[in-house]
């Protein structure tokens, strides 16, 4: 029997065993991959966890990170993503008193900074990563909130989507590729015959 594929993607130093441990800037025994680029053919991964990742990504970023995740795993495969809450560590930052907002505070919204791969550089709240996780083709996606990495974060649980989002895609872009070729088409032989006319 084959043994799950599971990968920790954005591992760190949080190496877990019976894993593919997976992160561009980590030393030791990971894979260096890019999180939108996995080397793993569709359907063939059971299980993608990812805590305290997504938010280092740029929010242009996240939905093609989301797409490929989506692709790798099996249609019986699963999703668990935790992320800081946004809206709770701007709250807590603006509660404190000015000489306390800039330590831990401070990083809990734009990270530690310490590194190439160490910045945030998007937040997410419950129903924003709810919406991109459904918007990406994953199912039954379950959000809550849970306490990690020293500040309140939010976890979602997701099932893979049956089809791939990303097939999808490309049947929408090939419509409106040929609906753009219709149309110019179409204006082509208006200007034709109106040219004619004045002729």
């Amino acid at each position: 029997m084959c043994k799950p594929v599971r990968l920790n993607i954005g591992c760190g130093e949080d190496i877990r065993p019976g894993y593919l441990n997976i992160d561009p800037f980590a030393d030791g025994p990971v894979l260096r991959m890019e999180a939108a680029r996995l080397g793993f053919t569709g359907h063939s991964v059971d299980e993608i966890f990812s805590s305290h990742m997504l938010e280092h990504l740029s929010k242009h970023e996240v939905m093609d990170v989301l797409v490929e995740w989506n692709r790798v795993l099996k249609p019986t495969g699963k999703v668990e993503i935790i992320v800081p809450d946004l809206p709770w560590c701007l709250k807590q930052w603006l509660r404190l008193p000015e000489q306390a907002r800039w330590d831990w505070a401070l990083d809990t919204i734009f990270g530690l900074q310490n590194h190439p791969g160490g910045f945030h550089k998007t937040g997410f709240s419950e129903d924003r990563l709810h919406h991109l996780l459904k918007v990406a083709g994953f199912q039954r996606v379950e959000v809550t909130t849970c306490f990690d990495h020293g500040m309140q974060s939010i976890r979602a649980l997701a099932s893979a989507a049956a089809a791939p989002h990303q097939d999808s895609c490309r049947v929408a872009n090939w419509i409106r590729k040929w609906l753009v070729f219709l149309f110019y088409g179409i204006s082509r032989i208006r200007i034709f015959r109106t040219s004619k006319r004045t002729n």
